[in-house]
């Protein structure tokens, strides 16, 4: 059709990343369309690796004592899965301090059990402590609320027995300005923006008050997150979400990159954005193209 050969000149003449995205018309309709964004994580808006950022030494706070603890967990931490507790070997080598080897006894998503110098120790979550039955204490939990208020994630070092806390560590990641910036413009542009996450509600508040989103639903399950998207996109039609190739597979994409997905019921059409930030742009671009193409072939609705 001759608007669709109207649009396809159109978007050849956009800026990267843009021309490699939108290879049919369809898409940039969607795009101008949209009033709504849906992110499936929080890991949209942060960069980089983790990095801790403070540690509390629960016995007493001198050198010897900071250090012996932050040895442990470094020890610990080599062992387990959870990305987050690599930032502790990193301090640890950037304090110029050795990781010693250690026997493993459990591994698990959100901790590691080990022995060192015949003393087990716990290093992981909060759950993970809950699991092992160590008590947190009135004074650990304070500080750990005072962080999570602060969008930072908390892990925890405790000795198996007889069981004690030794020290709380706090993490975080870096929110670009380019990504806050990139959200203020799609506020700007009248797109409602929701956070779905599995993230603990004071952690994920944290997050979205920096990128000032106020509609957020935290602590979900992968099926309450596919649950709710339904809904949006059922309700509303011109609501787009934002996966990334590990909560949505899509074709052969392993790139990481996020993932807009615009449309409703059984028909969707992805863009693969190279981050948030590049989203207002683009969907400014094609609000453009749409609103000219209206002009042009005024007999039909682009919609």
């Amino acid at each position: 059709m001759l608007w669709e050969k109207y649009l396809e000149r159109q978007i050849s003449r956009l800026p990267q990343p843009w021309p490699d995205s939108f290879d049919i018309p369809e898409r940039i309709v969607r795009l101008a369309n949209l009033d709504c964004l849906v992110y499936t994580t929080t890991d949209f808006f942060q960069q980089g690796k983790p990095i801790m950022v403070q540690f509390f030494a629960i016995q007493d706070q001198t050198l010897a004592t900071k250090e012996r603890v932050l040895q442990i967990s470094a020890s610990l931490a080599t062992r387990s899965r959870d990305t987050v507790l690599q930032a502790v070997v990193q301090a640890a080598v950037d304090a110029g301090l050795p990781i010693r080897e250690v026997e493993a006894d459990q591994l698990a998503s959100g901790g590691v059990t080990d022995r060192l110098d015949r003393t087990w120790y716990i290093l992981g979550d909060e759950p993970t402590m809950l699991a092992e039955g160590i008590e947190l204490g009135v004074s650990s939990r304070a500080i750990m609320q005072q962080l999570e208020v602060e969008g930072k994630r908390m892990r925890f070092l405790a000795q198996r027995q007889p069981k004690r806390l030794l020290a709380i560590f706090a993490f975080d990641k870096e929110i670009p300005p380019s990504i806050i910036s990139g959200v203020k413009r799609l506020s700007d542009l009248g797109l409602e923006q929701i956070i779905l996450t599995s993230e603990k509600t004071r952690v994920a508040k944290g997050i979205a008050s920096r990128l000032r989103i106020e509609l957020l639903h935290t602590e979900l399950q992968a099926s309450q997150k596919r649950h709710i998207i339904e809904e949006l996109t059922g309700k509303r039609h011109r609501c787009g979400v934002v996966y990334s190739p590990t909560t949505l597979k899509l074709g052969s994409d392993e790139s990481g990159l996020p993932i807009l997905i615009a449309g409703n019921g059984r028909r969707f059409t992805g863009v693969s954005l190279s981050s948030i930030a590049d989203l207002p742009e683009g969907i400014e671009e094609a609000r453009k193209i749409v609103k000219r193409a209206g002009r042009l072939f005024f007999w039909r609705r682009f919609e």
